[in-house]
């Protein structure tokens, strides 16, 4: 009788226990242990979404960027590099020496610059007295290593806003991109003041250098320069211009005679092994009635099958194609 009275206790106690060490996780090995650990305090990855600016199909970067609203702003002391002075120049039978190609670019002397073509910058001078023209042999241009460049402004510069919309310009519209110059060491392009001129190099040519910005110049005229700064000439300054356009030497006036000039073989680019024919609507084209004599008169005439018509607004498409093959990934 007594063990009768224990069983049925002792069997819902066996029935408890069971039931508890079913729900019971089992012991932690030291290898567990490790795996929770790292679960613990490995770091969680997340995608980044980053939202990038619209470019057109024919020019795709390799990158694409975000231009801030108000570019870094860096004082410089433009320098260039010295070049010889030549007062000699070749001469023909009417007197203008600038009808036929040569190896040689003219170029007028300004403070201390030599600018060829109106608004190309060769580099610094230092002339004798009362010389004020001379004559440079240029070596072939360089190109920036990427589409991706930097820039900046100089801190003097008053109407901002031209700059920042010629490059919003290139930013939105070509296959290069302008970023925010972030030091001192780098190869950048920097705007700087200057009473007269809107000007360039063509090319590259290491630190910053320096895109001469008068208060003449807008956007538009920037959108040109910057085009010289990337590598381009004036597409009337071709070898093979002649064959499209007629330079009307009587109607200019013969202070400007030099900005018309076919320019040296030299300063010619490559486009990856295309050829691309006279651009009747390039943005560097002079307007057919440039630097006249009187108002009204042709300076460039179109001769049959190219009808000039110079981009004012921008690139011509043929512009941006040429961007492509020159700095396209």
């Amino acid at each position: 009788m007594r063990l009768s009275k224990w069983v049925m206790p002792l069997i819902v106690l066996c029935a408890l226990y069971v039931f508890w060490s079913q729900n019971q996780s089992p012991p932690e090995s030291g290898l567990d242990r490790t795996t929770q650990e790292d679960r613990d305090t490995k770091p969680v990855l997340r995608q980044k979404t980053v939202e990038v600016d619209p470019v057109p199909p024919e020019a795709t970067p390799s990158k694409d960027i975000h231009l801030p609203s108000k570019p870094y702003a860096k004082e410089i002391r433009p320098v260039g590099p010295q070049i010889p002075i030549k007062t000699e120049s070749q001469s023909t039978k009417s007197g203008n020496p600038y009808l036929l190609p040569t190896d040689s670019i003219p170029f007028r002397i300004e403070g201390n610059w030599a600018i060829a073509y109106g608004d190309v910058l060769l580099g610094t001078v230092t002339a004798p007295k009362g010389v004020t023209t001379g004559n440079h042999r240029p070596e072939k241009p360089r190109l920036w290593d990427s589409a991706i460049i930097p820039y900046g402004i100089h801190a003097d510069l008053q109407g901002k806003e031209r700059v920042e919309a010629a490059i919003r310009y290139f930013n939105e519209n070509t296959v290069v991109r302008f970023v925010p110059i972030e030091g001192p060491e780098e190869d950048a392009v920097v705007f700087v003041p200057d009473e007269r001129n809107c000007a360039s190099y063509i090319g590259r040519i290491g630190g910053m250098q320096p895109i001469m910005v008068a208060d003449k110049c807008g956007t538009q005229e920037l959108i040109h320069e910057l085009m010289h700064a990337l590598g381009f000439v004036h597409e009337h300054s071709r070898v093979d211009r002649d064959r499209y356009l007629e330079v009307v030497w009587d109607n200019i006036q013969a202070d400007y005679w030099p900005q018309f000039a076919m320019v040296p073989d030299i300063l010619i680019h490559e486009y990856r092994g295309r050829v691309f024919d006279f651009d009747a609507s390039s943005a560097m084209l002079y307007p057919p009635t440039a630097f006249a004599k009187e108002k009204g008169l042709t300076t460039l005439k179109s001769k049959p099958g190219s009808q000039l018509n110079p981009a004012t607004e921008g690139l011509s498409k043929v512009d941006r194609e040429r961007l492509f093959y020159l700095y396209g990934s």
